[in-house]
């Protein structure tokens, strides 16, 4: 296949071409950075395809790029709600989006695999909280989105569903987590061993008396949703940057605070090489239709049984559609596994080491 790419140099685009190459289809990346300023790291990365500087909302200059071409995955995006003022933001996330579609629909193109989030749920970013209904969450959870990045990923999942009722566009909208690199240790303080952190919040909190962590918990919550109508994750980088360096410089938080923490995207998460795994196989699987999808690894990132972690985190939810065993994942990918067979390959869990 000839596949266009676009955002082919960000960090799920360069892993997801990568292997797109060594699985021998052809990719011509999409991306507005100058060829000239690529990393030589990720030049090497994606070696093999080709590239042209692009500006997805620039529709006169995109379209003549997807001529010939046989599919479309399109991860040009911003991706936190702090990464530009809201209506760039939605310049970018949504009207290039279309135009995106709108060029693959004229050029022919049949399959566009997008990247939708998490977020498009708007737990995790919204100024306002709701309430989660049930357990695994799935794509027939109600959404409500307030906060800017959120609903632009809301509106992609839509714009994808109007392609294929309008030009018989198939593909998939993939909701990712927070997708890490393969190396587990990160930057700073490394993420295995801020899930050695976590666990040990984890293990301190359950061991005070249970009406103490429910009242300790209800106040936390309360503290940090009254802190989303400040609207904190909207701030530019280097003052989220500046806040955070000053809630580290005053010490270690509650373990309540460390559990709260996590709770909003439901301790969520994915190797890339999985998310590049999801990409090939939404593109090349036989279906039809526009679908939404979870992707995500199996199991929670923490390690800790996802049944302690709810009644610790979420004791309001008592709506369960199945059963979820050890530290099996709240956010259900069973649609992804029925429909693309997908299958993570790789953990972040404490109990499955990261190859």
């Amino acid at each position: 296949m000839y596949i266009l790419v676009t955002g082919g140099i960000g960090q799920i685009g360069r892993t997801a071409v990568s292997q797109l190459l060594r699985h021998k289809h052809s990719v011509r990346i999409l991306d507005r950075a100058a060829e000239a300023d690529i990393d030589p790291e990720v030049r090497a990365e994606i070696e093999g395809a080709s590239y042209a500087q692009v500006d997805i909302t620039d529709f006169t200059s995109l379209a003549p790029h997807f001529a010939g071409a046989d599919a479309v995955v399109h991860l040009a995006a911003l991706t936190t709600p702090g990464a530009g003022p809201e209506h760039v933001l939605f310049q970018i996330n949504v009207n290039g989006t279309f135009n995106v579609y709108r060029a693959a629909a004229d050029a022919g193109i049949q399959r566009v695999v997008s990247a939708s989030s998490i977020n498009a749920l708007g737990y995790n970013y919204g100024i306002k909280s709701f309430d989660i209904e049930y357990f695994p969450i799935d794509e027939m959870h109600p959404t409500f989105t307030t906060d800017p990045y959120s609903f632009s990923k809301d509106m992609v999942e839509e714009i994808a569903g109007y392609f294929w009722r309008r030009e018989g566009i198939s593909g998939a909208a993939l909701r990712f987590p927070g997708v890490y690199r393969r190396n587990p240790q990160g930057t700073g303080r490394g993420r295995l061993d801020w899930r050695r952190m976590f666990r040990e919040a984890a293990e301190s909190f359950s061991a005070l008396p249970e009406e103490e962590r429910m009242e300790r918990m209800a106040t936390v919550i309360a503290q940090l949703d009254a802190m989303r109508v400040e609207r904190p994750h909207e701030q530019p980088p280097e003052e989220q940057r500046r806040q955070w360096e000053a809630r580290r410089q005053q010490g270690p938080p509650p373990p309540e605070m460390m559990l709260a923490w996590g709770r909003t995207d439901f301790w969520a998460s994915m190797d890339d090489r999985d998310a590049a795994q999801a990409i090939e196989k939404a593109l090349t699987v036989d279906y039809e239709g526009a679908h939404t999808l979870f992707v995500n690894d199996s199991h929670n990132s923490v390690g800790i049984p996802t049944q302690e972690l709810t009644a610790m985190c979420f004791p309001q939810v008592k709506t369960w559609k199945q059963q979820v065993l050890g530290t099996e994942t709240l956010v259900s990918i069973d649609k992804a596994r029925e429909l693309l067979g997908f299958e993570p390959a790789y953990s972040i869990s404490l109990n499955k080491e990261v190859p």
